[in-house]
């Protein structure tokens, strides 16, 4: 389920609920019941973006603090600041927490109490991933890679983009340079394959098919079978903000959240 925080990290399920952003109004984030009644638990002050989660805490830049990097204990539902810097596209891995600082475009890294700051990526970054204990990135300049600590880089392509996922052993990502085509990198030869009928306006990844905001035809939903390279209108709705949680599609449009069953059914209204 990659893609989440590249799409705005907006939509969290736990084991509380399911936390979800207001963007309709901006008051907050909401945890929500997992019934299908999906009832308020609690309003929370924060207007949280980029969500990760472990054990104890989920992480995220709150737009209310500045962007600031703050957590929440799931246990308490208690709001700490652990970073006061704006930070964005929030990737946890192992005690680390990687962001873009939003000041200087780099990418950097620290503890999970904000401790020990370093900046890995000396440059601007637009996108990036972690796979396989490396870092892929995507500059102005191009693809490139290096090791978690930002040793051993390399330029691998000459291309730059955003939305950037690992499907099969290939990079994947929205190519820039090419109105933002669904883009597929070969990692073995580095080889490129773009899907020129999907320009990526949002796009997340179930394990199985990946989910695209077309912008070539007005935002609505397309299923990718990334082995076929075949591609599917599945919703007509203008989407922004695409999310999978377990095995819903839920995704923002005409001003309210919605979820759709990845295996089929109706796209519902959550009203919240």
């Amino acid at each position: 389920m990659q893609g989440n925080v590249m799409n705005g990290g907006l939509v969290l399920l736990t084991d509380y609920g399911l936390l979800l952003t207001d963007m309709r109004n901006y008051e907050g984030t909401s945890l929500l019941s997992m019934d299908a009644s999906y009832s308020r638990i609690m309003r929370l002050d924060g207007q949280l973006w980029f969500m990760n989660a472990d054990d104890q805490f989920v992480f995220y830049s709150d737009q209310k603090k500045q962007h600031s990097l703050c957590r929440l204990s799931i246990a308490t539902m208690r709001e700490q600041q652990i970073l006061d810097k704006p930070c964005s596209y929030l990737q946890m891995h192992e005690d680390w927490i990687y962001y873009l600082d939003e000041r200087s475009g780099r990418l950097c890294r620290c503890l999970k109490d904000g401790k020990r700051e370093q900046i890995i990526v000396d440059e601007i970054v637009w996108s990036y991933l972690i796979h396989k204990e490396q870092l892929y990135f995507s500059t102005p300049n191009g693809l490139k890679r290096c090791d978690l600590s930002g040793a051993a880089k390399e330029h691998w392509l000459e291309k730059s983009g955003t939305f950037l996922q690992m499907v099969h052993d290939n990079l994947v990502f929205a190519d820039a340079s090419q109105n933002n085509i669904l883009t597929f990198v070969d990692l073995a030869n580095g080889n490129t394959t773009g899907l020129e009928t999907i320009q990526v306006a949002g796009m997340v990844y179930d394990g199985q098919y990946l989910y695209c905001a077309n912008g070539a035809h007005e935002r609505s939903i397309y299923r990718v079978d990334p082995i076929q390279l075949r591609a599917i209108r599945i919703l007509a709705d203008r989407a922004d903000y695409l999310h999978i949680t377990h095995d819903h599609l839920v995704y923002f449009s005409s001003s309210h959240w919605h979820q759709m069953p990845l295996h089929g059914g109706e796209s519902t209204k959550i009203s919240v």
